[in-house]
């Protein structure tokens, strides 16, 4: 993989987001290389058990658009949102299971939205799809993922409010 090709289309895609959408929504975004993958990672602090350094946090939420060298093998760029250790979540009582399928029945009228985009995991992965890589798009396909973002973020909001303990 050219890791200094992705990692230069990421850094394009994300300057090329709109910035104030994301503001408003207190949405965080960051680059880099995760895991032997070149990402951009979406998520709000508050959506972590530790805020002050929510994309190590044990639990977390966070929505990534990533490639690495089997996607690359295979021409795809996916994206999906995790959720991982909702259990430890400050101030909920959340069972993953549960929040999994409270999370995908409210993302069902959106579902058509998202390129080959499934709901069909387990309960850390809550949807998950994929592009066509084309290198000479690249830019655009990832900056047109990372932006959609937020227009689903909400429903995370409202699944986990659900949630609230007493």
């Amino acid at each position: 993989m050219n890791v200094d090709f992705y990692l230069k289309e990421f850094q394009s895609a994300h300057a090329e987001l709109d910035k104030s959408r994301f503001d408003q929504q207190n949405i965080r975004t960051f680059v880099g290389i995760t895991l032997d993958s070149v990402v951009i990672k979406a998520y709000r602090p508050e959506w972590s058990n530790n805020p002050k350094n929510p994309l190590m946090a044990p639990c977390r939420i966070f929505f990534s658009v990533w490639v690495n060298e089997k996607t690359i093998d295979d021409n795809k760029i996916y994206y999906n949102i995790h959720a991982f250790k909702l259990r430890l979540l400050n101030g909920y009582k959340i069972t993953s299971r549960d929040f999994a399928k409270r999370f995908r029945d409210k993302f069902k009228p959106y579902l058509m939205d998202w390129p080959n985009c499934s709901t069909d995991y387990g309960p850390l992965t809550l949807m998950q799809g994929w592009k066509i890589l084309e290198p000479r798009t690249c830019k655009n396909d990832v900056a047109e993922l990372a932006q959609s973002f937020p227009g689903i973020s909400h429903i995370i909001d409202n699944t986990i409010k659900h949630y609230q303990a007493p």
